[in-house]
């Protein structure tokens, strides 16, 4: 028989490489309770779909489910020629696009192509 109080010690998911904790920013949720959720097992059945057995961290609720990763197009296609494997590329207007903001200058300054020593 035990005597004195027992040890507490709860249970920690530890969802990020690293051992650090994934907080809100991890990769999935309950789709029941939005608490974090554990990966249990994965399998790549195609070489675009990976399916994942998850687990709810919260006792409470204790979800279990199967997610599906599944591929939707090339944002870059990269190097690697794959003739086997057709990927769709997204359209180009679809892309996000970024563009740094124009620079504020001085208009008394000399541009890259005036070196200020102009004969005129």
């Amino acid at each position: 028989m035990i005597k004195g109080p027992m040890v507490h010690a709860p249970l920690e998911f530890r969802l990020q490489p690293g051992g650090s904790r994934a907080g809100d920013g991890c990769f999935l949720r309950c789709p029941k309770c939005d608490t974090q959720a554990a990966i249990r097992r994965s399998e790549r059945p195609t070489p675009t779909v990976t399916q994942m057995d998850c687990i709810c961290s919260n006792t409470a609720c204790g979800h279990t489910w199967r997610a599906d990763i599944v591929f939707v197009h090339s944002i870059s296609p990269g190097l690697i020629d794959r003739p086997d494997l057709a990927l769709p590329v997204c359209p180009r207007e679809d892309a996000v696009h970024v563009v740094p903001p124009p620079r504020a200058t001085d208009p008394s300054a000399p541009t890259f192509f005036e070196d200020g020593n102009s004969a005129a």
